[in-house]
């Protein structure tokens, strides 16, 4: 197989080695590590800590308070189809706001976690990773390149090669951060 460009045809395999080889030295770089944890910690830093939860909690109160009322208005009454609906209604409006405090109640752990992490423990994983890479099986392999590379670009007449990084965060921008080198082809 090859990679065209323009009239002109690369060898897959040899430009493949060779962004794995390059991906696999930037995975153990000291400099890989200090963005990634910088990255890391700017994303938990823009979250809102807390206050999507006290206000969802609020709201469950708030809710809690008027289907009590309802319920109380139940025995007074004769239209009760009317106030049934009403209490389903709020026990429904009830639900998607606990099903959102649990997506903020992760995403503040989320938060913390990013904060507190230090550098050696994403070293480690990148190691980790970086290590096993040539042994993992190719979808295994694809998810992964998939998740930390944007794009690749690759410069035929300068035999050059920029592998442009991604760093996903909770508000979808990514993080680019171009890794050069320069891929050596035989003659």
């Amino acid at each position: 197989q090859y990679y065209r460009v323009g009239k002109k045809s690369v060898k897959a395999s040899r430009l493949d080695g060779a962004v794995l080889a390059q991906v696999a030295g930037d995975l153990c770089s000291d400099d890989f590590c200090k963005a990634l944890v910088k990255s890391a910690r700017k994303a938990a830093s823009r979250t809102d800590d807390g206050t999507e939860l006290e206000t969802a909690q609020k709201d469950i109160r708030s809710i809690d308070a008027k289907i009590e009322k309802l319920s109380s208005l139940l025995a007074e009454t004769t239209a009760t189809a009317i106030l049934l609906r009403k209490i389903e209604s709020l026990e429904q409006e009830r639900t998607d706001i606990l099903l959102s405090m649990e997506t903020a109640e992760t995403a503040t752990r989320q938060a913390r976690a990013l904060r507190e992490i230090e550098e050696k423990d994403v070293k480690v994983i990148l190691n980790g990773i970086a290590d096993n890479l040539d042994e993992l099986d190719r979808d295994d392999m694809k998810e992964i390149l998939h998740g930390l590379i944007d794009r690749v670009v690759f410069d035929f007449s300068e035999l050059d090669c920029c592998i442009h990084y991604r760093i996903p965060t909770k508000s979808l921008f990514l993080v680019a951060s171009p890794t050069r080198f320069e891929l050596v082809l035989p003659p």
